[in-house]
């Protein structure tokens, strides 16, 4: 057991005075003793080999060492402060059909939002947690190739052999009602006209919560006529046989098979994006490195970025 001690304390002696060490081994090689060591404590002669300075750079080391120590712990709380503030943004990719597509896209500047130092909490991440990293990629990926199908499905307009939800409406209206031109004037300051938009509205709600449409009638004045829907909403203008034709096709179109496969997939991408396992996964994960960091462990990836604590003066 005594063995152990010396061991202990002479390896604590060489961490702060290196040259003890190394007179340590010098007298044992010459004499021959392995029990040198223990002289050390009843022999006050050998401070005497050691100087003023080699003391001083030894509690020097010692105290460097420890002081980065604690700046490297303040530098790990200051970064993960930010992982809150971080999780209240926009980080990913969001679209949506209401009133048309709504796309919105992951912040990617967030120090105007008071997040300044999210580049290096990356830098630490990406340096010592791949896996956290890894699933911050996927689902970035997967989420802006879900935005982009429902962009797709839903207003696209340039692909004419796999027609979207607004451009089989459009085709169809055109199709039957010539006379009529698409606008968004909800003044209705034109004649022969629709309310493109009113129409989508109409028949997505419609089509996704699987129910029948409000009522859609015609009425009639000496100047012109309107398509009136659920008693309060007018969605077109123009000649009455025109009005008429267009309830018509507003109403063959809620049974549309198309339009009904397409709201199917849309469905489809809508709960991918709003359920999303990957990212309430993630979410939990950084908050569990928070809450870790926080308790007093540091963050790992030290000199990962540019505020780290240097490193020069350890040695």
């Amino acid at each position: 057991m005594g063995k152990f001690v010396k061991i202990s304390v002479y390896s604590s002696i060489s961490f702060i005075f290196p040259s003890i060490a190394s007179y340590g081994r010098h007298r044992s090689n010459a004499s021959g003793d392995r029990n040198c060591i223990r002289s050390y404590s009843n022999d006050s002669r050998w401070f005497s080999l050691i100087s003023k300075a080699q003391i001083s750079k030894g509690f020097e080391k010692t105290n460097r060492f420890f002081r980065r120590k604690d700046e490297y712990k303040a530098h790990s709380l200051q970064l993960v402060e930010e992982i809150p503030k971080w999780l209240r943004y926009r980080i990913f990719d969001e679209c949506y059909y209401d009133d048309g597509v709504h796309f919105e896209k992951g912040i990617e500047d967030y120090e105007p939002f008071g997040v300044p130092y999210l580049n290096h909490l990356k830098s630490h991440l990406e340096a010592a947690y791949p896996d956290l990293m890894d699933l911050y990629k996927k689902i970035e990926k997967n989420r802006a190739d879900w935005s982009q199908k429902i962009k797709e499905i839903m207003s696209g307009h340039d692909k004419p052999y796999k027609p979207s939800f607004e451009k089989i409406i459009i085709d169809k209206i055109n199709n039957s009602c010539p006379t009529l031109n698409r606008s968004n004037d909800n003044e209705l300051g034109q004649n022969n006209i629709y309310i493109d938009q009113s129409v989508f509205n109409i028949l997505f709600k419609a089509l996704s919560n699987n129910i029948q449409l409000d009522p859609l009638e015609v009425k009639s004045s000496d100047s012109t006529s309107q398509l009136e829907y659920a008693h309060k909403t007018i969605i077109a203008q123009g000649d009455e046989p025109y009005m008429y034709k267009l309830k018509d096709v507003i109403n063959d179109l809620v049974k549309d098979n198309d339009l009904k496969k397409i709201i199917q997939n849309y469905s489809e991408l809508s709960d991918s994006l709003r359920l999303d396992a990957d990212r309430n996964d993630w979410k939990s994960k950084l908050m569990n490195l928070y809450h870790s960091v926080m308790g007093g462990i540091a963050l790992e990836g030290d000199g990962a970025c540019k505020l780290c604590p240097s490193k020069s003066n350890d040695s």
